[in-house]
């Protein structure tokens, strides 16, 4: 039960206990108070009646002495009367019956003594007799009803205003608790509004004070919490050399939004020739490459929308891609390949020219998971890289390929002149995006390829060599 309830019922019990023991009181008072006029009345009016008979007892008038009680005791508190005398051959005695207007319960609970009153009639030296008269409480308890209706109705409707006054003064006085237990209540959830106002009540001013200070602090230290998460989190999925994000980064990015209804395409990008950079410039130059390549990813809009871009290893970077039509997006695509290779610093009276980024990309469909979409853009971009080409993108439907099919396309590139290239790119992408690498070490124990590594050349195979070992 709240505060303010438990005032309000002790407040009514209160008030209760007050009302009823004023009613009583002001009740059994009064009721005393008719009980004496009573006795009063009716020792005056037995007075009177012995000293008016006097002369209707010594003549033996009974019908006179009769017809003159009746006169005297009708309208009063007399219920029985009763004349003795020697005079008279037989006493007269009558009743006289009132009915109660009030219920029979209140005449029990509030009960009127019945008084009875006696006087001997002067006769000279000996007494004519005797007339006794006894009291009726019917008429006051018509009166002790009247005035506990009249009580009650009072008591009630003062009971009921002073429980609204005092029910609006209370609410008033709690409204200052009811505002700390709410601001309790948002500083709970973290949520911090303007400071409380200062209350009138001065119990409650200090209390006041402290939940302001107390908010303000937590508030300080939420703050500080939350922004050193975010930057523990920027720093946790943020590549260091590029400022991209990393791995994490985007495979939480690419789970939000293939948990939302939303359309658009995954695309892996490789710039190979960071490879040629690292040899003939060193880390300083591949790094600064691969900031250039960096900052024009974040720069491009797909029709005024920005792209999600992330580093997944050296040479290799994953976007995200708004909805698009198939042309838009080739379109593209081919045009962001060639602002990346304008990047590099061509040579071209070189005598091996530079090998140009790859990019493979597969639109989302209905159902794809996040493995599965990486698995296929994958076998996209070594296809991509396979045919010579640019820009892949994955048909509708698209799968990886099988173990008997990568069997051929190493076999094909270990022929050629510049097979090693390839197979290193294709175990690099292999381990960029983790689907694939099975069927490549899978391949490798069969055909016992350790010459392979003898032959290659160190630093571009020297992750696959260690895969062949």
């Amino acid at each position: 039960m709240s505060l303010s309830r438990r005032l309000f019922t002790l407040m009514l019990l209160l008030l209760l206990v007050f009302s009823f023991g004023i009613f009583f009181i002001q009740v059994n008072n009064t009721r005393d108070s008719l009980a004496e006029r009573q006795r009063v009345e009716l020792s005056n009016l037995a007075q009177s009646l012995s000293l008016a008979l006097v002369p209707h007892v010594e003549l033996g008038d009974a019908a006179s002495a009769e017809t003159l009680i009746r006169a005297t005791v009708d309208g009063g508190y007399v219920r029985d009367v009763r004349l003795e005398s020697v005079a008279i051959p037989a006493p007269i005695s009558f009743d006289i019956e009132r009915e109660s207007h009030a219920p029979a319960w209140f005449r029990e609970l509030i009960p009127i003594s019945v008084e009875t009153v006696s006087r001997e009639l002067p006769g000279g030296w000996a007494s004519l007799g005797t007339i006794s008269l006894t009291g009726e409480p019917a008429q006051g308890h018509d009166q002790l009803w009247a005035l506990a209706k009249r009580l009650g109705l009072w008591l009630l409707v003062g009971g009921l205003l002073c429980l609204l006054i005092a029910s609006l003064v209370m609410r008033r006085l709690l409204r200052p608790l009811d505002r700390l237990s709410g601001r309790l209540n948002e500083m709970e959830t973290q949520r911090f509004d303007a400071p409380l106002e200062e209350t009138s009540v001065e119990e409650l001013k200090g209390i006041t004070s402290a939940v302001n200070r107390l908010g303000q602090r937590l508030q300080t230290q939420f703050e500080a919490q939350a922004a050193q998460l975010a930057r523990l989190q920027r720093q946790a999925e943020q590549d260091t050399v590029s400022g991209l994000g990393n791995r994490g980064y985007l495979n939480r990015a690419v789970d939000e939004w293939l948990s939302e209804p939303l359309g658009g395409s995954f695309v892996l990008l490789r710039a190979g020739y960071l490879e040629e950079v690292y040899r003939e410039q060193g880390y300083k130059g591949r790094d600064a490459l691969i900031r250039a390549i960096a900052q024009t990813l974040e720069q491009r809009e797909l029709e005024g929308e920005p792209i999600v871009a992330a580093r997944l290893g050296n040479y290799d970077f994953g976007l995200l891609l708004p909805e698009v039509d198939e042309v838009t997006l080739l379109a593209f695509l081919g045009e962001l390949a060639d602002n990346i290779d304008s990047l590099m610093d061509a040579n071209p009276l070189a005598e091996i020219p530079y090998i140009s980024c790859a990019i493979g990309a597969v639109r989302r469909e209905p159902g794809m998971q996040r493995t599965q979409m990486f698995t296929i853009a994958d076998a996209t971009l070594l296809q991509t890289i396979e045919q010579g080409s640019e820009v892949g993108l994955a048909p509708e439907g698209g799968q990886a390929r099988p173990r008997g099919e990568w069997r051929k396309v190493i076999e094909k590139a270990l022929g050629d002149n510049n097979g090693l290239d390839f197979v290193a790119q294709l175990y690099c992408s292999m381990m960029a995006v983790s689907c694939t690498e099975s069927c490549l070490h899978a391949y490798v124990k069969e055909t016992n390829y350790i010459g392979l590594v003898i032959s290659c050349r160190l630093s571009v195979t020297s992750v696959l060599g260690r895969a062949l070992i």
